[in-house]
């Protein structure tokens, strides 16, 4: 396909950099709005519905996962017969796909009285959940086509159409909720916008790929094939339904022990997080492309170079969110929605640990996909899983939200963070051990800075908007003075400074 890997990946981090930041301006408005106006208890149902249909979604069942990996040959070699087989493939996958969504989505309706505990009404709360449901399934009907686009290096434009109409979408969302104050109003807006997001998408795809409007309707995918895609697509299914198990039962176990309305507390600060697990999302969605093409052309040692280099680069940027955000969170939390909204400083040491971990493996996760290693997580993410839910309950009742949230980053750390790293490496030609010794050096000097930082901005005495600001810079320069320090003369070092000092001099 025209352009270069990194031509691609760069186009798409760009326009996807972009964008993300403007719709979470418009973000941050509606969400603002929205917790100001209709407070926590609406909060909490929104965000505890939004973390159910998220389990219910299973991540697409893997499907999409391995179909991009299959993608990526043909689109290379423009082999148009086997790339309208594929699509035709997963287009009947999907069917199947939205009627188990919608029909264990149904199935979960009589026992919502006992994951829901609100002072809501409850025949309006069943009506809520509906159209949640509702909105969750439109959005597969044309994920066949768009896994196309994101395969062929070309997901900007995917993230184009998302940004423009989610951005316009929370802008109606907000004027309406200023005026009305009516969240089943506020519900159906965001089931349209999703309609005329896939109506846009459908179109698009088809005109840049005129030759997926006819589908062929017989299997003309050879059997080995589709045994290895089958085979693939079930290893991959447990590990998306163990991820989605472990990042979104949270606001569903804390629901259950301490209420609805706690949700909506602990979700103010979990919003900040995922945030920046969005943007991280979008980097790493953008390069996926051309780090497959790289693992199909390179010899292993040359991927292992590459590997080492976006990982160092990760963790600078892991380090920097970390350190800051454990320094300005709670003063935030205060001038954004008032003090009664902060909760407990564990609270944020647990999240930021999960959210360390899950960000420092996003790199080894995208090499393991990219390289096909579908089946070896098949067993360690129901693991990963089962653990999470178990410790969620027992940290919860001991210290309560903070406990949960903390029983996700333990549950990572003990089974996942290592086993997909050792399988990572040995691809590569390396050793569980290399890989260890560098994450564990990486995680002591994210420690040791943050405890630096925090102290330091303990010891300012200021309030209000000042005090993010100051603390902010203060903690930015102790963050990235401990990485020119730590990292100084190594080559990972020398790369990323050359290719921000490259980037520098292209813009004058």
């Amino acid at each position: 396909m025209a352009g270069s890997r990194t031509e691609n990946a760069a186009k798409n981090l760009k326009v996807a950099v972009i964008c993300k930041l403007g719709l979470f301006g418009m973000a941050f408005v509606a969400r603002t709005v929205f917790i100001r106006i209709l407070g926590a208890e609406y909060t909490g149902v929104s965000s505890l519905y939004s973390n159910l249909l998220n389990l219910l979604n299973l991540a697409e069942f893997g499907f999409g996962s391995v179909l991009t990996y299959e993608l990526y040959k043909p689109l290379k070699e423009d082999d148009e017969e086997t790339i309208t087989a594929l699509v035709a493939l997963f287009k009947r996958v999907y069917l199947i796909v939205i009627a188990v969504v919608l029909g264990f989505g149904l199935l979960l309706i009589p026992f919502l009285g006992v994951i829901v505990k609100s002072d809501l009404n409850s025949g309006d709360l069943l009506i809520y959940y509906l159209l949640y449901l509702l909105n969750s399934v439109i959005g597969y009907f044309v994920a066949y086509r768009t896994v196309v686009i994101e395969a062929d290096q070309k997901r900007y434009i995917e993230n184009l159409i998302d940004i423009g109409s989610k951005f316009v979408m929370y802008l109606c969302q907000t004027v309406y909720i200023v005026f009305t104050k009516d969240f089943l109003g506020y519900l159906i807006l965001q089931t349209i916008f999703t309609v005329l997001r896939n109506v846009t998408m459908y179109g698009v795809s088809l005109k840049m790929y005129p030759y997926l409007r006819k589908l062929p309707r017989k299997q003309s995918i050879s059997e080995d094939s589709r045994k290895r895609i089958y085979s693939n697509s079930r290893s991959m299914f447990i590990t998306k339904l163990s991820n989605v198990v472990l990042n979104q039962t949270d606001s569903i176990i804390i629901s259950i022990l301490f209420g609805t309305v706690m949700v909506g507390y602990y979700s103010n600060y979990f919003m900040l997080v995922t945030y920046i697990l969005s943007i991280y999302a979008i980097v790493f969605s953008s390069i996926e492309a051309s780090v497959g093409n790289l693992n199909v052309d390179a010899d292993s040692e040359k991927s292992f170079r590459i590997y080492k280099r976006l990982d160092y680069m990760l963790f600078c940027t892991n380090l920097i969110c970390t350190v800051v955000f454990l320094c300005v969170v709670q003063d935030f939390i205060g001038i954004w929605i008032g003090e009664k909204y902060r909760q407990s400083f564990l609270l944020v040491i647990s999240l930021l640990f999960t959210f360390y971990l899950q960000c420092a493996m996003n790199i080894t996760s995208t090499f393991r996909q990219t390289m096909g290693l579908f089946v070896v997580t098949k067993r360690v993410y129901p693991a990963m899983a089962a653990l999470n839910v178990v410790l969620s309950v027992i940290f919860g009742r001991q210290i309560g939200i903070a406990g949960v949230a903390l029983a996700t980053g333990v549950s990572r750390l003990l089974t996942s963070f290592w086993y997909e790293g050792k399988y990572v490496y040995l691809k590569m030609g390396h050793r569980l051990g290399e890989y260890i010794r560098r994450q564990a050096g990486f995680f002591l000097v994210l420690f040791i800075t943050g405890m630096i930082s925090y102290y330091i901005c303990s010891r300012l005495s200021m309030t209000g908007i000042s005090a993010v600001l100051i603390k902010g810079l203060v903690s930015l320069f102790i963050a990235i003075a401990a990485l020119a320090v730590t990292g100084f003369r190594t080559e990972e070092w020398e790369w990323m400074v050359q290719r921000i000092r490259s980037v520098l001099e292209r813009r004058g």
